[in-house]
């Protein structure tokens, strides 16, 4: 990100560029813009300065399930304002598991829109696992694969609702 809110996002596809960067660091870098399934990305990133390390990154801007619903086209807003950006939902309640695609459905508002949390940061959701039925807070970096979708960037993005239990 290089600010928060939304159109604030740039989604780096490089399957090394992490080793020379870290979470924190302001960085110029070069790379080729390019569309993939609609999703804007910089491509082949090669660095040129570190302006300053060890920031606090912006962020994560907190949305709603709606803001990224599974039915929406797109570069249609609300989604397409946040491709890129880390954002936060919370109350994220998990409807279904996709083993074929490692992929949860999750809804915010009791199924009247339905959001996608995806695997493409934490590669197929390697350190994630929800369990359908329960309710977590979910940060993630926003993209579009077919879907606008939340991909958490580790385990430690997820944290499960505190469940309420009444006592008579």
């Amino acid at each position: 990100s290089d600010a928060g809110g939304a159109y604030n996002g740039v989604l780096i596809f490089d399957y090394s560029f992490d080793l020379e960067v870290s979470v924190g660091d302001e960085v110029i870098i070069t790379a080729k813009r390019d569309e993939y399934n609609y999703l804007t990305e910089m491509n082949n990133p090669e660095l040129l300065s570190a302006v300053s390390i060890g920031n606090t990154p912006y962020g994560p801007d907190v949305i709603v399930g709606a803001d990224i619903d599974a039915t929406l086209t797109p570069d249609t807003n609300p989604g397409e304002q946040w491709e890129g950006q880390l954002v936060k939902i919370d109350g994220a309640t998990v409807v279904s598991y996709a083993d074929a695609d490692h992929e949860y459905t999750c809804t915010d508002d009791g199924g009247t829109t339905n959001f996608v949390v995806g695997g493409e940061v934490d590669y197929q959701l390697g350190s994630v696992s929800l369990s359908v039925g329960s309710s977590y807070s979910i940060t993630g970096v926003v993209d579009y694969n077919g879907t606008y979708r939340i991909n958490p960037r580790d385990a430690a993005d997820v944290v499960e609702a505190a469940q309420s239990s009444v006592v008579t």
